[in-house]
């Protein structure tokens, strides 16, 4: 299982990202039970090697793709899944 996990310094706010149990697979699992929490004004950096997810990850996280399982919250409001519509919405205001 593939675990990050940032958390705010105060402790208490709701992450501006937040994933549990994320999964995503093609027919081979790419992300498998990712657990991650991103604060507000956080900056984060996704490494790895080839082929470990980095791109996946990103296009989850961005809304331009679906996680196979999992949760998924942008600003506390679960979106993964979202119609395209409401996620057009959601990507507009919160991503940009």
């Amino acid at each position: 299982m593939t675990t990050a996990t940032s958390r705010n310094a105060t402790g208490g706010a709701t992450p501006a990202l937040s994933a549990r149990r994320l999964n995503k697979s093609y027919g081979t699992p790419v992300l498998a039970g990712l657990d991650l929490d991103i604060a507000d004004g956080e900056f984060v950096a996704i490494m790895g090697q080839s082929g470990s997810g980095k791109s996946t990850l990103m296009n989850t996280i961005g809304m331009l793709d679906t996680p196979t399982s999992g949760e998924y919250y942008v600003e506390g409001q679960e979106v993964a899944r979202l119609d395209e519509k409401r996620l057009a919405k959601v990507r507009n205001k919160e991503i940009g």
